[in-house]
């Protein structure tokens, strides 16, 4: 099947891999840590968050309850990502959302 890898670079600094597959049960975006000796040894390489599009939904490999911040920026990593490469024009449209004391409009 197809796969693609893409780098994730963070202030000059390789921080994840993103790899793209299409499989028969549908498109898998997984989110890995780069093997920069800033991770520790034991987690270099590995996976952080796997997502399953199948087309009607998409699964985790991991239950999403609760995150600390770290992994919530993991997660957004991984969503943002997926919203760019949606083929979908639909899914990238962003709204605006306004406070409640007309401070300047959101993008979202």
């Amino acid at each position: 099947m197809d796969k693609k890898t893409y780098v994730v670079i963070d202030d000059g600094s390789h921080e994840y891999n993103i790899v793209v597959e299409q499989k028969s049960k549908g498109e898998v975006i997984s989110l890995y840590y780069s093997e920069n000796e800033a991770w520790s040894s034991h987690i270099r390489g590995t996976l952080v968050l796997k997502m399953l599009d199948n087309g009607n939904g998409v699964r985790f490999n991991k239950n999403l309850k609760s995150l600390d911040y770290s992994q919530l920026n993991q997660f957004r990593l991984l969503m943002n990502f997926e919203r760019e490469i949606d083929r979908n024009e639909l899914n990238k449209r962003k709204c605006q959302i306004f406070g409640h004391e007309g401070n300047a409009p959101l993008e979202l």
